[in-house]
């Protein structure tokens, strides 16, 4: 009643009651003169108002015409007040709509999606997330934040491929949540939100009993940032928790399509002998399948990646020989703060290499073992 209330005193709406009552007297008052002509077509009610409909809407079918002078003077009124009144109704509805797609904009309209993804909060693991969800195909996510338009649109510019949805405010509160369609979503990621406020865990601990007060039955993944907090959060009505940081950020996404993968890394983990082994060197110039496949075999080991190690520049490497030049160079690199002078090694992981992959003698494994 309230909402009607408001609505009921908006100008728009009290110039369309206005001009509706006048087309609605205006057809009575056509009937009761034109029915009283024998020769005009206007006989009922009825036609009154089929003349009135095409009238307003500038059809003009011409089956049904008052034929008295003052039926054509209620026709003219008509004509001019059902312009106007169309006026009315089109520029309201194209009003409404921009101010829908402003508020949309702005993180303050309502979601309508069905089974998509919530992301709750942000943090520098947002980016990672939304990469890894893109990457298995996810295509409806909705992110609720506290941000600016300008800081969403430049955080899914990367994923054109990805339908994001944006509403601003506090996650914690259960209007926010109800306008970002929890209700209806298929899984929750609640990340660790340390801007401002409440402690993370905390503020994620509230975010769950309101999420579960809504939707009972939604899958939520709770980032958390003490270990100590966890068993809480379970209790809360946590379905999976992750550590904070960016290797759990980037597992989140792989939860969200498979809950098997948690349990899976966790005995990988707590149970999984990696280590480093040097390949020797009769192994360099054959192929990742023939080792893979030997010591598999042959030993039992598991081959999951190549380490390949190659060395960066140093300052030998630019060095002419000549005394002067020499000093010249190291004087300016000096000046430059570049450290040459020791010998560097950077590393390139390659996980399950193609099977065609040449072993070079810079190569060492990275195997798993029983």
């Amino acid at each position: 009643m309230k909402r009607f209330a408001g609505f009921s005193k908006d100008p728009r709406f009290i110039v369309m009651s206005v001009l509706i009552m006048i087309m609605l007297s205006t057809g009575v008052a056509v009937y009761f003169v034109e029915s009283r002509i024998p020769q005009s077509p206007i006989e009922s009610l009825s036609d009154a108002f089929w003349w009135l409909l095409v009238t307003i809407s500038t059809v003009g079918y011409g089956d049904i015409v008052p034929k008295s002078s003052f039926g054509k003077f209620l026709g003219s009124v008509t004509i001019v007040v059902g312009v106007a009144f169309f006026t009315v109704v089109t520029g309201s509805i194209a009003s409404l709509l921009v101010e829908m797609r402003l508020k949309e904009q702005r993180g303050l309209g309502k979601v309508r999606e069905r089974n998509h993804i919530v992301i709750l909060g942000k943090n520098e693991n947002l980016p990672k997330l939304l990469e890894n969800l893109a990457n298995i195909g996810v295509k409806e996510v909705v992110l609720v934040a506290d941000m600016e338009e300008e800081e969403f649109e430049t955080l899914k510019e990367p994923f054109p491929e990805m339908s994001m949805r944006y509403v601003r405010g506090d996650f914690t509160k259960d209007q926010v949540l109800r306008r970002a369609a929890v209700k209806t979503s298929a899984v929750v990621v609640i990340l660790a939100d340390t801007a401002k406020g409440l402690e993370a865990d905390e503020k994620t601990l509230i975010a769950i009993l309101a999420l579960r007060s809504i939707n009972p039955t939604v899958r939520v993944i709770a980032e958390v940032v003490k270990e100590d907090k966890m068993k809480h959060i379970l209790r809360a009505g946590a379905d999976e928790v992750v550590g904070y940081g960016e290797f759990n950020a980037a597992m989140v996404g792989s939860y969200v399509l498979s809950p098997a993968l948690h349990t899976f890394l966790t005995k990988l983990l707590k149970e999984g002998k990696f280590g480093i082994q040097n390949l020797p060197q009769s192994y360099v110039g054959r192929t990742f399948r023939e080792i893979f496949e030997e010591y598999r075999k042959e030993k039992g080991v598991m081959i999951v990646g190549i380490v390949s190690e190659r060395r960066k520049i140093a300052i030998e490497d630019i060095l002419t020989g000549d005394e002067a030049i020499d000093d010249f160079l190291k004087k300016k690199l000096g000046e430059a703060e570049m450290d040459l002078f020791g010998e560097e090694k950077e590393y390139n992981v390659n996980l399950n290499p193609p099977d065609e992959y040449v072993i070079s003698e810079n190569d060492t494994m990275v195997v798993f073992m029983r």
